[in-house]
Formats: structure tokens, sequence, C-alpha cells
């Protein structure tokens, strides 16, 4: 399961995205990983460009999808959150 980083000011369609109550405002890969490392998902960095803008290399986490795509989403922004306070 890979973790992106969205565009500043993206929508979210459908069922891609988690509630309000559990998102994290800016994540980064290092919090992302952090959290991913701590609830044992075997985090990977990869550098890899988003095929619409191409000219652009961003990073993603691969996460081994222990809870289901969205608990898992759910698990890590909890974690990201706790880990900032």
């Amino acid at each position: 399961m890979a973790l992106l980083h969205r565009l500043p000011g993206a929508q979210v369609k459908g069922q891609e995205g988690i509630a309000l109550s559990h998102a994290v405002p800016a994540p980064t890969v290092d919090e992302i990983v952090r959290a991913a490392r701590e609830l044992g998902l075997d985090p990977v960095v990869e550098e890899k460009p988003y095929p619409r803008l191409w000219y652009q290399v961003r990073a993603r986490v691969v996460v081994a999808k222990r809870f289901g795509r969205t608990g898992t989403i759910k698990a890590i922004a909890d974690k990201v959150r706790e880990l900032r306070r």
C-alpha cells in the first residue's frame, strides 16, 4: 500500500480519504515512516514521479496493509498525531 503526499488544495474524491477527525495536516515522509515503523508496517520510501507531473519526483511510503486500507491510514495518522505531541 502506498501513502502519497497530496498536492496542496487537492480534492479527495469518493472513498479515497479518511475523516478530518483522523487527518493530520502536512505530514512529512519522515513522520509517516516513523509512525509506520512503530506500528510494525515495514515502511519503504520510494522516489517516483507522479504520471501527470512526470517532471516532479516525489517520495511515497509503501507499507504493509495489516489493518486494511482505511484502517492502516487511520492508524498511521493517529500515530503521527501522537508523535507530534
